[in-house]
């Protein structure tokens, strides 16, 4: 149970905004698509840390935080792009962009 709680956090944390931030009107819009290919990949991502987390025998606790704690930043581009402005778009854009920047600069500093 304590390791699946990470990955159902992260459901809880993207469904509600994913469905805040969809815009009905508009199903196949930019923001709209934007926001399905970030949460999907968000949920992926996610996904995969938790098969590693729930293999026997389990991995090393600290790397998989690490993992853990670098998907705050695909997390907080859907909060960004449920803004639906150009801002949330470019916000959004540089957490992405920084995203796999947070993954190399982790192997040389511990605690990134």
């Amino acid at each position: 149970m304590p390791r699946t709680l990470p990955y159902v956090g992260l459901i809880l944390a993207i469904i509600p905004f994913f469905f805040v931030a969809l815009d009905l009107k508009d199903p196949v819009g930019p923001f709209n698509l934007a926001l399905y290919a970030v949460s999907a990949y968000a949920l992926y991502a996610g996904f995969k840390i938790h098969q590693k987390l729930n293999h026997e025998p389990a991995p090393p606790i600290p790397p998989i935080i690490g993992q853990l704690i670098r998907m705050l930043l695909p997390l907080q581009a859907i909060w960004c792009l449920a803004s639906r402005s150009i801002a949330g778009a470019i916000a959004a854009a540089i957490l992405l962009i920084l995203w796999p920047v947070s993954r190399s600069v982790s192997r040389r500093f511990y605690a990134s």
